[in-house]
């Protein structure tokens, strides 16, 4: 997530279906634009009554995308970017700049973020817990002031895995396998070891690994033109994820064939949890999304995202199932159907208007993408703060008047931070790289 780089305004440039700049492809920036509005629509929705105190939305209207799922893709694009933006092995003498440069990029925003979040709660927090988030103790030891910054602590450590990682030239596949065995050993191994965060730590090493793996892949060379359409086609899976993954399906049915619950007993810190056993389901479908808008042809991922669309609408058997029997929960099944039906027709249909649309929606998701760190960070303070107006609250009307007002100040601050604040000190403290 907090990989963002920062881009110019739109131009007719990007009309070119890959537009890259130090060998980043923006189409990527778009898909991480994105992830971040679903995870804010997704907050939403989770925290009930927050943006409205008085109101909260109901039926199919109280149906939100899967933020986790979200988080993921910003590990794998986490991962990605880091290893397209580090080809050459890392030695001591260019490790420290990759650590200054991960600092200037992530913790700004960070701190300034996490103050405003201190102003703006009804909470108190003293200032050793206000210290101890500022050095990113939180959830070790701490209450999580700004609870959302979870995922930038977990990819702290995997960024300085990373220097491990390149200097000995450790090939991630393998590291990947080995990480995904400790999780699952660890659990097994509870509550005789009684550390389940290693778990949560190891499952989110996997898709960051994942990340670095598609950047090996990216170097290859070899893209195909891109659909825009396709692209568009993801975004709808990405929104639709949780109802119809199959392969999350599938490992439900086998830990219960196992009569376990894949989950640890007792633990109710989201922190030490935050990456499940069952989150490894969303390893293909994030990985193959990621990929597709990399774009190597040389694997044909737009022909595995076929199959993938196929295997998926497998689950519209239980949607007519139970419609039929009047018993279909409507807020968790009809948008994400109409979500399934509207990607399967962007991948299988050809059509320039389609085409037309997808582009002008993923140009946009770039520019997203360019604020999207501020985006995830900020978000929650002005639901804090959103929260303690009681005036104009209780109705459908108001609810809606309060999330437009909650984007528009996401949007704006975000800008703020990425566009204004960011480039500012990151000339202060790496000017020849700002002038680069």
């Amino acid at each position: 997530m907090a990989n963002s780089l920062t881009i110019s305004p739109i131009s007719n440039s990007l009309s070119n279906a890959l537009v890259e700049r130090n060998n980043i492809n923006y189409n990527i920036e778009a898909l991480r634009g994105f992830a971040a509005i679903f995870v804010v629509w997704h907050h939403v929705i989770v925290f009930t009554r927050m943006v409205d105190p008085g109101f909260s939305p109901t039926g199919i209207f109280a149906y939100g995308p899967s933020g986790h799922f979200c988080v993921l893709l910003f590990f794998i694009l986490s991962g990605y970017v880091i290893g397209i933006s580090n080809k050459k092995p890392m030695t001591w003498s260019t490790s420290g700049l990759y650590v200054k440069k991960r600092i200037v990029r992530l913790y700004p925003v960070f701190l300034l973020t996490l103050l405003l979040t201190v102003l703006v709660t009804e909470e108190h927090f003293t200032w050793k817990e206000i210290c101890g988030n500022a050095l990113f103790l939180q959830g070790f030891f701490l209450p999580a002031i700004n609870p959302i910054a979870w995922s930038l602590q977990y990819e702290l450590l995997y960024y300085a895995l990373f220097v491990l990682i390149s200097s000995n030239k450790i090939n991630p596949s393998i590291l990947a396998i080995i990480s995904f065995v400790v999780a699952v050993c660890n659990y097994l191994f509870y509550p005789y070891i009684k550390f389940p965060i290693i778990t949560s730590l190891s499952y989110g090493l996997v898709f960051w690994l994942l990340g670095l793996i598609i950047s090996q892949l990216s170097a290859l060379k070899n893209q195909e033109k891109i659909s825009y359409q396709t692209l568009l086609g993801c975004l709808f899976l990405v929104l639709c994820i949780t109802q119809f993954n199959l392969f999350d399906t599938l490992l439900h049915r086998i830990v219960n064939a196992l009569h376990t619950t894949g989950t640890f007993l007792g633990v109710t810190e989201f922190f030490k949890i935050a990456i499940t056993n069952f989150d490894i389901a969303d390893a293909p479908m994030s990985f193959l999304i990621i990929c597709v808008f990399v774009n190597n042809g040389k694997y044909n991922f737009n022909l595995y995202l076929k199959i993938l669309l196929i295997i998926s609408s497998i689950n519209l058997i239980y949607v007519g199932k139970h419609l039929r029997q009047g018993d279909l929960d409507l807020t968790m099944y009809v948008m994400p159907t109409i979500f399934l039906i509207f990607a399967m027709i962007c991948v299988f249909i050809r059509n320039s208007w389609l085409e037309h649309i997808g582009k002008k929606i993923i140009q946009a998701g770039i520019w997203l993408g360019s604020i999207s760190y501020g985006v995830y960070m900020v978000h929650y303070p002005i639901m804090l703060l959103l929260n303690r107006i009681k005036v104009f609250s209780g109705s459908q009307i108001t609810f809606a008047v309060r999330v437009v007002i909650l984007f528009a100040l996401v949007l704006l601050l975000s800008y703020l931070l990425e566009k204004v604040i960011q480039p500012r000190i990151k000339n202060y403290f790496l000017p020849q790289q700002s002038v680069k």
